[in-house]
């Protein structure tokens, strides 16, 4: 059984190291961030139930409000929040981070490390039928936030590279929120216990995978490093100023200014004005 919980992870953080095809980050990085990832579990574990506690002082289990803030500010918050800052602490200064794809490689790298280690503990003693039914939707739908979570620190980091304080931060907030909205969402359709949510559940997964495929195949065509400009989420290049591709061809900088293309040759800088470019004669010729 801890075999049919591994291989999701492992076939995934191959098919995303994979579509990094213009510089793929080195497997040694991806490991490490791998095994910071599965270590979150710890602390996620710890906080979480911490945050059921209180909960437990003030709504009752069936509560719908409960379920939400469970969903939503305890468990999502908390295992998102706890790969985002591994991202942080261990990728964000990372000499490698220097093409925009790379931080949607690392944030699922962290991801699947904390899916596969959860995925061992909520495996073992189960069924196979259990695993699969993880396999396709549990460990996938943390890769999912985390390709949203690295999509916009991506953005990001590139704002950061050039200074802008404010979209970085912004995307920085989004990097964080996102997968935590879609991550609640996900739980908190399955916690309900309603059939409805059910049917929405799986109506929103397939959609959602769907376009997260065609998002990564796009992204992938179009990583180009950070310190260069990157369309790594426009469509267009950006235009290129023109250039003066005549040779010897004087520039004015100084507006109203004459431009003096000969050497040695006054210029006049007053209208109706005679340049005199010899020594002064009387009116035999003779020299002054």
């Amino acid at each position: 059984m801890v075999t049919l919980a591994v291989i999701p992870g492992i076939v995934l953080l191959i098919y995303i190291w994979k579509k990094d095809s213009v510089e793929r980050e080195p497997m040694q990085l991806l490991l490490k961030l791998f095994m910071w990832g599965a270590a979150t579990v710890v602390s996620a574990f710890i906080l979480e139930n911490i945050g059921f506690f209180l909960l437990g002082l003030v709504f009752s289990e069936t509560s719908i409000v409960r379920i939400a803030i469970e969903n939503f500010l305890i468990v999502a918050l908390v295992e998102e929040g706890g790969k985002y800052l591994v991202f942080k602490w261990k990728a964000w200064n990372n000499r490698e981070f220097d093409h925009t794809f790379d931080a949607i490689v690392y944030c699922v790298a962290i991801s699947l490390g904390f899916a596969t280690l959860e995925n061992i503990g909520y495996l073992i003693g189960e069924t196979v039928g259990l695993a699969v039914l993880r396999g396709l939707f549990a460990v996938p739908g943390h890769m999912i936030d985390a390709i949203f979570m690295g999509y916009y620190l991506g953005i990001a980091k590139y704002y950061s590279v050039y200074g802008n304080q404010k979209e970085m931060k912004s995307n920085m907030t989004k990097g964080l929120w996102v997968p935590v909205l879609l991550h609640g969402f996900y739980d908190f359709c399955l916690s309900t216990g309603s059939d409805l949510f059910l049917i929405i559940f799986f109506v929103f997964e397939i959609g959602l995978t769907i376009y997260t495929i065609n998002r990564i195949n796009y992204l992938s065509k179009r990583d180009t490093p950070l310190y260069g400009f990157s369309n790594y989420w426009y469509n267009t290049p950006p235009v290129q100023p023109p250039v003066n591709n005549v040779p010897n061809t004087p520039v004015n900088n100084y507006p109203n200014t004459p431009v003096n293309n000969y050497p040695n040759t006054p210029v006049n800088n007053y209208p109706n004005t005679p340049v005199n470019n010899f020594p002064p004669q009387d009116n035999n010729g003779n020299h002054l």
